[in-house]
Order: C-alpha cells, then structure tokens, then sequence
C-alpha cells in the first residue's frame, strides 16, 4: 500500500502539509493548501516503510497526475 506525503520546503526545513493513502486528497491540498507564489512542494511516496519517490516543484503535479492515472488504470482492471 502506497503512502503519499506533501510537504511544504521553507527555510527551517520541511512542514508536513498532507499525508494520506488517497491521491485525490494529495491533489486537493496542493490547491487548497499551496500558494504558488510562495510554497515550494515537496512530493514523496512510501511503500511498505522506504521512501521508493521524491520529486519537487514543478514536478509535483506531473507525479500526482502520473499516479492518479496508474490508481484509475488499477481500478478498472
């Protein structure tokens, strides 16, 4: 089972702004939560423990959008 986190990197280091095993709920927070501005997110994916992904900034949306994909795709199988 996949844990998603979305962290928000300031200066003093990370804040942990979201964590749930449902991506849309990743999805929902960096839109509600982020100002794009000012934040800098920080996107991580763990499974059974181990970090297995880490992406930030610009890339954080192209990897929830990759995963809600692959989370469709395995469902409608």
């Amino acid at each position: 089972m996949k844990i998603y986190v979305l962290l928000k990197q300031g200066y003093d280091g990370n804040e942990t702004i979201c964590v749930s095993e449902d991506i849309n709920k990743i999805r929902i927070s960096i839109f509600e939560d982020f100002d794009a501005n000012e934040d800098y997110p920080v996107f991580e994916i763990w499974e059974d423990g181990e970090n297995i992904y880490q992406t930030s900034g610009s890339d954080v949306l192209k990897a929830i959008s990759k995963e809600m994909y692959l989370e469709n795709r395995n469902f409608q199988r």
